[in-house]
């Protein structure tokens, strides 16, 4: 774990990508992420960033900015609503900036729901306007 914990040490931007498995994270990354509490000191209290009270974190791993992907095989938005939840509260704790999200139909934000909205507007009333022209 030193050597990975390292390299997160090392990086600009950690990239946490999990699949969701009954509306969580895989076991995989859960254990990864509480393998972290071994690089802070759990009896020095702090109060974070966000205001927070949580225990020292080593922040050239743990503060890191981070971006989130996530792969789920529903389509319904529920589906990823606790991994997101989970990362957006992590990085309240931790002082760690999230600075992107991408889930895996290729959802951003609420304004890219809003682009794709439109341009399937746009397109549906450029066939419309089509077939009424070719009457």
């Amino acid at each position: 774990m030193k050597a990975i914990f390292a390299k997160m040490a090392a990086a600009d931007l950690i990239v946490f990508a999990t699949p969701v498995y009954v509306f969580a994270m895989s076991a995989l990354l859960k254990m990864f992420l509480e393998r972290l509490y071994s690089t802070s000191d759990v009896f020095d209290l702090k109060l974070t960033q966000s205001g927070l009270f949580f225990h020292h974190v080593d922040s050239a791993i743990c503060s890191k900015p981070f971006a989130l992907l996530v792969c789920c095989d529903n389509m319904e938005r529920e589906t990823p609503k606790n991994v997101i939840s989970y990362f957006r509260t992590y990085g309240k704790f931790m002082d760690a900036p999230q600075v992107g999200l991408q889930g895996k139909d290729g959802r951003t934000s609420a304004a890219d729901d809003e682009i794709q909205r439109r341009r399937r507007l746009i397109g549906m009333f450029r066939r419309y306007r089509h077939m009424h022209n070719n009457r």
